[in-house]
């Protein structure tokens, strides 16, 4: 009868300690945590997560709704193609531009006195004026030029990693 208790209280210890590692798992994969690190001892893998948690918590306090906010920052654009179409007041013209390394051509409308400046194959610095519609962090091309208005155009020879590309916050 004693060893049906002992083992019982072993079964119960066993069942507890599975449900808290499961806990701290299913914690870590919410929060995006990698489970382990290795150190220069490859033989070795530590499990920590005290600091993570305490830094995912700091980030998402630290995240501001920046909906709604004015705001100006710069993107340095190829121009593939002027395009010969205005807009029906005939104050906008459209070209086809391309940001380094997206491969992904977009149209974008733009004001004559500006579309005058450009010429195909060369890249500008586009400098962009709006208001945050939400808090999409605008990665995309297509998303930039149509919740922005682009309000400047400056030549530039800088290439590749060299130009200019404005976090939008």
């Amino acid at each position: 009868m004693e060893n049906k208790k002992n083992l019982s209280l072993y079964v119960i210890i066993l069942l507890l300690v599975l449900v808290i590692i499961g806990l701290i798992i299913y914690i870590a994969i919410q929060n995006n945590i990698p489970l382990t690190t290795t150190g220069t001892d490859t033989d070795s893998t530590l499990i920590d997560l005290s600091n993570e948690i305490e830094n995912s918590a700091q980030n998402i306090n630290s995240d501001e709704d920046t909906t709604g906010t004015e705001i100006e920052f710069v993107r340095t654009f190829s121009v593939d193609t002027k395009l010969s179409y205005s807009d029906t007041t005939g104050n906008y013209g459209y070209i086809v531009v391309n940001q380094f390394q997206q491969d992904m051509p977009t149209v974008m409308k733009i004001e004559n006195d500006l579309f005058e400046q450009l010429e195909e194959g060369n890249s500008y610095e586009f400098t962009f004026r709006g208001e945050v519609k939400s808090n999409n962090d605008h990665s995309k091309l297509y998303d930039i030029v149509n919740d922005f208005e682009c309000v400047a155009v400056n030549e530039t020879n800088k290439t590749g990693l060299e130009q200019r590309q404005d976090a939008i916050n």
